[in-house]
């Protein structure tokens, strides 16, 4: 009813007002004098070469805080997992009109969406690198709301790491550790080996850290390197035999980190604590089948890297997918420090804004008024800013 609308319009009015007094004064006049945003909102579009005013032309591992609020180009070449092509000589070829699976699927949206591998730097993520760097604290779970970019965090932190030699196995989604691809089950363990996941997961370090496994001898046997077993586990298609190597290899790595710095980085972490896609069947005529727990798959068991107190001096850096922790379910971490990612504010919502202008995707330079109303309608939302951009001239008709 009328009557009971009217307060919560009262309280919407209050929060935005109360929030605008909030708005630091830090970024506004960068803002005006860059025109990021227009005051006016018939201001002419802007010039072909103002992306140059929102990106800046330097490595991820060389950002700073003057640096926080602008995009930066990302080397993807060094996190080939992030993104579909590494993934495809291992999954089936994707169909006519299907999307081609694998990799970190938020920041490919990101990409594809914007036509730019670009990504925007904030002080989340530059406190996040001092963190891991520093290694006070070498568990870290990343917390915060659907949307607030968790995932562009953790994406960010391993091109940081590998740009600077560090030795990264880095895993995209969880979910493909837990579903797709054969499975086998060991004997004299009772759990199943899964093919799949074992071969990326060894793909990725023999493409991304070859010289450094070569140079690094196994800890009881000094005539094998790490490169030796990631290569042994690749020879053939025992799933036994890669899933083995993969336990083994991340062993070394965690006996290494106390002389070469390591990071572990998972994505979608969570999939470790829910149910897989894979079962085995109970009465083969009812065609009933038992779905087996990712505490029953040896690879994704072991890869529970917060309940484990073995890691030597490796960072070991998660972000789950979800953001309630009962729809999240991470275990029972051990001395595991939670890293919380906020959602956008003012000023990163006007960067993005801007950003999506430069690209061709938003129809005009953002105004200050419509930076405060898209803020307000998506909450920072990161996805629901992007798909928002494209109709953010509606927003001074208000027929969103």
């Amino acid at each position: 009813s009328l009557s009971s609308f009217l307060p919560l319009v009262a309280s919407v009015r209050q929060a935005t007002r109360i929030a605008e007094k909030r708005i630091p004064s830090l970024y506004s006049s960068i803002f005006i004098q860059n025109s990021l945003y227009s005051t006016d909102a018939k201001q002419s579009q802007p010039k072909k070469d103002d992306l140059a005013n929102i990106l800046v032309n330097v490595k991820c591992s060389e950002l700073t805080t003057n640096h926080i609020g602008n995009y930066y180009k990302s080397e993807i070449k060094i996190v080939p997992e992030g993104f579909p092509d590494f993934h495809q000589a291992f999954l089936a070829k994707a169909g006519p009109g299907e999307e081609k699976k694998g990799g970190q699927r938020s920041v490919q949206h990101e990409f594809q969406f914007s036509g730019h591998n670009n990504i925007l730097f904030r002080s989340s993520m530059l406190e996040l690198f001092d963190l891991v760097k520093e290694g006070k604290n070498n568990r870290i779970l990343l917390s915060g709301s659907t949307g607030s970019g968790k995932s562009f965090a953790l994406f960010s932190l391993v091109e940081w790491a590998r740009q600077q030699n560090w030795i990264v196995l880095y895993i995209p989604s969880a979910f493909s550790l837990t579903r797709g691809g054969f499975y086998y089950r060991r004997p004299e363990t009772g759990k199943y080996d899964t093919l799949t996941s074992a071969h990326i997961l060894l793909k990725s370090l023999l493409d991304c850290h070859r010289p450094q496994l070569a140079k690094l001898p196994h800890s009881t046997d000094p005539k094998k390197t790490l490169l030796d077993i990631v290569q042994q586990g690749l020879v053939n298609d025992d799933a036994k035999n890669a899933v083995d190597s993969c336990l083994e290899v991340i062993d070394e790595l965690t006996k290494a980190s106390e002389s070469t710095p390591v990071l572990f980085a998972i994505d979608g972490y969570n999939a470790l604590y829910s149910l897989t896609d894979y079962g085995v069947p109970i009465d083969i005529h009812l065609g009933t089948r038992r779905v087996l727990m990712p505490n029953e798959l040896t690879l994704a068991n072991e890869l529970r890297l917060l309940e484990r107190t073995d890691v030597g001096k490796a960072r070991v850096v998660v972000s789950p997918s979800w953001v309630k922790r009962t729809e999240a379910p991470v275990g029972n971490p051990i001395d595991t420090t939670e890293f919380v990612i906020p959602r956008y504010d003012f000023n990163e919502t006007a960067s993005s804004l801007y950003y999506y202008q430069c690209c061709g995707l938003a129809p005009e330079v953002p105004t200050e008024k419509q930076v405060k109303m898209m803020q307000h309608i998506t909450n920072g939302n990161a996805h629901e800013i992007r798909e928002l951009a494209i109709k953010m001239s509606m927003l001074k008709l208000n027929r969103l």
